[in-house]
């Protein structure tokens, strides 16, 4: 907060260094650099000032992408003939300045180095004891030097503060509920008293007065805003629309879901009414309907006359403009910060912009263009009028005291976040008087959640201010049941019992007086004087009027006022939606009572049975009818039994059912294609049903019920995109259900070869095809495909673990016999294991060139064909024991499989495939000759009919480069991802980092926009996703910036965004949504499956050393050259 921590850190740091150069005999060998590690917006600063303060000492930024930062290990931290990054280096570098960020990408490289010291500035980021930053800095080695800088080393309760004293004295704060058991309710003097005296050792607090006597005073305005008539018709809407549970309290989880849910939207109103989905086009209509002019959008009239704040800003920028103020606008929500931006642009102000989608650098630009006079001219020559921040992106570790007035447009529930805001203008520096103005809605929660967020204040002066006496209640940062029921009544009672034309009346006057008089009335009060106060004699001087707000709305004695804990307070809070909501329970009681009385009066006659089955009305749902049209393309068609197994139906549904559902499908799906398109499924579509099938009534699942859900215009659009799709899948299916059914059944085409084998379409296949491994035999092509038909389509694990096809115990006799062991009969599906292919193996020279092919995700699709690495050192003295693999065949090869042997056994034939092509030698190019005239790409209309590869290729060619030819990043958008970083290419012999398709570099980073985890329809974040190196091959990382507090590390892409999709469900489960049916494909929302980025990896060093990586546009033109399969086989993929 301005008070020296930076230079004091940075003087003891040099003390440090001094210290151990200038001893003679060392009894302590000298340790290596100090560690300081800050917030990416603060790094510059840090840099400039130990320039400053440590003149002498060689100062190293650890930043950067992978390839930079090994550089820097490199060159920079060690003299370029040491080892890097050992115990035993000789180091160059005094100080490295780094981030948390790269703290966690580095850990394992960076927590080798011996450090002097650690400095941790923002340390209040270590406050979760269990969270990734405290785990990883314990890991690193600095002698238990540790300096913590922080300006609120208590935000929230005492177990934060534990979190800090546990990192710096691990032994003495070693036990947390001990801790907590003493200090974690500070209630009365004496617990003050024995926690100071605990503190005493490890704090060194400094206070503004204590560092500069003659700092300007800051003065504190809390203005009470009007709600307009278009914010309180929005506000008073969200409570009636939602009074049905309101009524009810906030009593389980679910509950406290919606109550978050109407939170979030009664803060969005109070902003701006616009921040509301549909508000803003519902408003233009109208108004453009009343005016007869048409309009898209809001006019700046419009938008600063429908929020009581931006009305007010509407009033009160231009008198500081045209006073030489230099202003910050804070808030929490970015939304609300691109209102400001549209509003700040059309009344011509001049601002700068930061939130968290700014990257660190230009986050630097942004403060040095604010606080730096700009080159050229102008009114405004010491820069922009306005600083639009987010408290949590902006209010940490930034000096803007260019700046002397501070808007808080919007306070947050932890006031440290606002306190820290308010520091960027007044701290140390500053030589103007500091003007804060707070805006609050009148009349709405947010003067009440003031006083709320205040108890937070207290429990920090208490520990740290000294106050004894007081009886502070600590809070978590997120707000208990009970605060925002209390919070919802107190803005509900003030805006709905107010008289609307009393309200309306109100806020005419208010927009009609002048900025002078709405000032003049507001509470102001002038705190943090340092050279007009005396702190000792003055209790108050250290308190900002946010920790002594009121809430005046609920005050007075009026006979008519409602008690916040009354029972009835809904009710008689809002009359006509209680009357509206009794009146609809009656008469649901109504109709309830007549339907007893209906059934009593049936039961006297005897006729209540065929009553209740006159009520009965069958129908498919909808998701009944994707559920089996799922079902019926995973089984086939005529698989009723398994079909109806598998589907989700209710239980009036049969296999009878389900059969004339599938049959009448099938046939209005086969009537949007070619007539010669499915012959064999036609003709098991139009044979004759079953008599199960004929007996279910017209209209209990027959032909009129089949009619009214076919002539659906949804349902019909529904067939019509799955029709090409299905059938193709029932059709290559259907001769294989022909054939095992002529066999006899499952069980006697698995022991019968004949069906199978003799066929000579069959016996084409094993011609000119590839087995799925060296050991497949006819009889595991029987099993597959009998499997197939059992467990399903594509379900490749439960056909393996099926003991009676064999599969499995066909594996372990290839892998006993490749290893030397007695082979089990070829009889005994029940072969046990064979111990030995769990050990660490070689890869099988001989392996098919389908298996040897690498899947798409870079994890194994089976973990028994993935090799183990061994911790301890191999002795090359004694004999080998290594034992050869014998791989599970991937599954997209067990599927080409299956599609090759039901195309045959449905007539067609297999061509042979050409001879391989010898490997093309690779041209080195000169990327200089291929940059284009500076676009980023092509227009699209010039690559409308080209190959996707190639017009990714045209595009690299078009993109900037530096002089080393290497394209300049960030790249994008492109598909929705962001190419921020390509990373390192690991060596060749690193397992999982490559394969046939894909590279994945050390460092590779992408952004790209998506739905939050805590709240799925709000606005989008944005996700970092990166690649990183793990303990057994490559890690995914996810980080967001909001909505997500930890990091998400998985081993696969997919891994990691299914995670998210997890997450993301139980948010919509919470808030009592229907869960949306998603898939993520995870490379290509990483972005190293897209054309693209992967032209862009293989210009990295050490991709051609990865020999089994085929380049992309080698795939390309190998795919081109083989004859399509489908001119002699006409297999369609499922």
């Amino acid at each position: 907060m301005g008070l020296g921590k930076t230079a004091q850190s940075l003087a003891l740091i040099d003390y440090v260094l001094r210290s151990q150069a200038a001893t003679p005999q060392p009894t302590i060998k000298p340790r290596g650099p100090a560690l300081v590690v800050v917030p990416l917006s603060t790094l510059v600063n840090w840099e400039r000032e130990a320039a400053r303060w440590a003149p002498g000492a060689h100062v190293v930024p650890y930043i950067g992408n992978p390839p930079a930062r090994a550089v820097i290990r490199q060159h920079e931290l060690v003299y370029e003939n040491g080892t890097e990054c050992e115990a035993d280096a000789v180091y160059k570098a005094d100080v490295v300045l780094t981030t948390y960020e790269m703290v966690q990408a580095d850990r394992s490289t960076l927590s080798k180095v011996p450090w002097s010291c650690l400095v941790v500035d923002e340390a209040h980021r270590l406050k979760n004891s269990g969270g990734r930053a405290v785990r990883d800095l314990h890991t690193f080695d600095f002698a238990g030097r540790v300096v913590l800088l922080t300006g609120t080393p208590l935000q929230n309760d005492t177990a934060e503060l534990w979190s800090l004293l546990n990192f710096v004295d691990g032994r003495r704060f070693a036990d947390k509920e001990d801790f907590e058991s003493k200090f974690g309710a500070v209630k009365k003097a004496g617990q003050v008293e024995a926690l100071h005296k605990v503190l005493a050792p490890y704090l060194l607090r400094r206070l503004k007065q204590d560092v500069e006597h003659k700092l300007p005073p800051r003065v504190e305005t809390l203005v009470e805003c009007e709600l307009m008539p278009l914010q309180k018709k929005c506000y008073r809407a969200l409570f009636e629309r939602n009074f049905k549970f309101l009524r009810h309290g906030c009593n389980d989880d679910r509950a406290l879901a919606n109550f978050n849910n109407v939170m979030m939207e009664v803060r969005k109103c109070c902003q701006h009414p616009f921040l509301l989905d549909g508000v803003e086009e519902a408003f233009v209509a109208q108004q453009a309907l009343q005016k007869q002019r048409a309009r898209t959008t809001a006019t700046i009239a419009q938008l600063a006359g429908s929020s009581g704040k931006l009305q007010l800003l509407d009033k009160l920028l231009p008198r500081l403009k045209a006073g030489g103020h230099r202003v910050l606008i804070f808030s929490q929500m970015t939304r609300v910060l691109d209102v400001l931006e549209d509003y700040s642009r059309s009344r011509g102000h001049s601002y700068e912009r930061l939130d968290g989608g700014v990257t660190g650098r230009a986050r630097q630009a942004a403060i040095d263009r604010f606080c730096g006079p700009e080159d050229g001219s102008g009114d405004e020559a010491d820069g922009a009028f306005l600083f639009l921040l987010s408290t949590r992106a902006g209010g940490q570790g930034i000096n803007l005291v260019a700046a002397d007035t501070v808007i808080v447009f919007d306070s947050d529930w932890n006031p440290q976040n606002d306190a820290q805001a308010l520091a960027r203008a007044h701290r140390i520096g500053q030589t103007k008087p500091v003007q804060v103005y707070r805006l609050v809605m009148r009349g709405t929660y947010e003067r009440d959640m003031l006083d709320r967020a205040a108890m937070k204040l207290g429990l920090e002066q208490a520990i740290f201010g000294g106050v004894a006496g007081e009886k502070p209640e600590g809070g978590g940062s997120k707000a208990s049941r009970a605060e925002i029921e209390r919070l919802l009544k107190h803005g509900a009672y003030a805006a709905i019992a107010e008289d609307t034309e009393e309200g309306e009346k109100k806020a005419k006057e208010w927009g009609a007086e002048g900025i002078d008089a709405i000032l003049s009335r507001s509470e102001r009060r002038v705190v943090e004087a340092s050279d007009t106060t005396d702190s000792e004699t003055d209790p108050n001087a250290n308190k900002s009027l946010f920790a002594t707000a009121t809430f005046a709305g609920t005050e007075g004695g009026g006979a008519d006022e409602i008690a916040l804990d009354d029972p009835e307070f809904w009710e008689k809070l809002m009359p006509e939606a209680a009357a509206a909501e009794k009146l609809r329970e009656e008469e649901e009681a109504a109709e309830e009572a007549q339907r007893l009385a209906e059934e009593k009066k049936a039961d006297a006659s005897g006729t209540r049975r065929r009553a209740v089955v006159e009520e009965h009305k069958f129908q498919w749902s909808w998701a009944e009818r994707k559920s089996v049209v799922d079902k019926l393309c995973t089984f086939g068609f005529g698989q009723w039994s398994a079909v109806h197994a598998a589907a989700k139906l209710d239980d009036d549904k049969t296999p009878a059912h389900v059969a004339a559902f599938c049959r009448r499908y099938a046939v209005t799906s086969a009537r949007t294609l070619a007539l010669d398109a499915c012959p064999f499924l036609l003709d098991a579509a139009c044979s004759e049903p079953e008599a199960d099938e004929l007996a279910v009534a017209p209209d209990e699942g027959g032909k009129v019920t089949l009619d009214a859900v076919f002539a659906e215009a949804l349902f019909t659009k529904y067939v019509l995109q799955r029709a090409h799709e299905d059938v193709s899948r029932l059709e290559l299916m259907q001769p294989l259900i022909n054939a095992v059914k002529n066999a006899g059944g499952p069980r006697a085409a698995l022991d019968a070869a004949e069906w199978l084998s003799e066929r000579p379409e069959v016996k084409n296949v094993e011609e000119h095809c590839d087995k799925p491994a060296p050991w497949w035999s006819p009889r595991d092509d029987r099993g597959l495909l009998v499997g197939t038909l059992r467990h399903g389509w594509g379900r490749w694990d439960a056909i393996r673990a099926d003991a009676e096809l064999g599969l499995e115990a066909s594996w372990e006799s290839a892998i006993a016999a490749a290893n030397g062991s007695p082979e089990p009969s070829a009889g005994d599906d029940a072969a046990p294991p064979s111990t030995g292919r769990r050990s660490k193996r070689k890869r099988s020279s001989s392996g098919s060139p389908g298996s040897a092919e690498a899947s798409k995700e870079n994890t194994p699709l089976n973990k028994r064909s993935k090799p183990e690495r061994s911790p301890a050192k191999i002795d090359l003295t004694e004999p080998s024991t290594e034992v050869i693999a014998v791989e599970w065949p991937l599954n997209r090869v067990l599927s080409l499989r299956v599609r090759r042997l039901c195309a045959a056994l449905g007539g067609k034939l297999a061509v042979q495939p050409p001879a391989p092509k010898l490997p093309r030698e690779k041209k080195a190019r000169n990327p200089r000759e291929q940059r284009g005239p500076g676009a980023r790409g092509p227009r699209a209309a010039a690559l409308g009919n080209m190959d996707k590869v190639e017009r990714a290729k045209m595009q690299i060619d078009k993109l900037p480069r530096d002089k080393k030819g290497r394209v300049r990043l960030p790249v994008g958008p492109v598909q929705g991802v962001t190419l921020e970083c390509l990373g390192v290419v690991q060596p060749a012999d690193k397992l999982g980092y490559h394969s046939a398709a894909y590279i994945l570099p050390v460092g590779y980073r992408t952004t790209r926009q998506y739905m939050r985890c805590d709240d799925p329809n709000g606005e989008r974040t944005r996700w970092v996703q990166e690649i990183l190196e793990g303990d057994n091959g490559p890690a995914f990382k996810l980080t967001a910036d909001e909505g997500l507090d930890e990091p998400i590390v998985a081993k696969s892409a997919t891994a990691a965004w299914a995670e998210v999709l997890k997450r993301v469900t139980a948010a919509r489960a919470a808030l009592g949504e229907e869960p949306k049916k998603t898939a993520i494909s995870g490379p290509e929302f990483f972005g190293y499956s897209l054309p693209h980025i992967r032209l862009l990896v293989e210009e990295l060093p050490g991709v051609a050393e990865c020999e089994e990586y085929q380049p992309l546009l080698e795939r390309q033109a190998k795919q081109a050259d083989e004859p399509a399969e489908g001119e002699a086989m006409d297999v369609d993929a499922a």
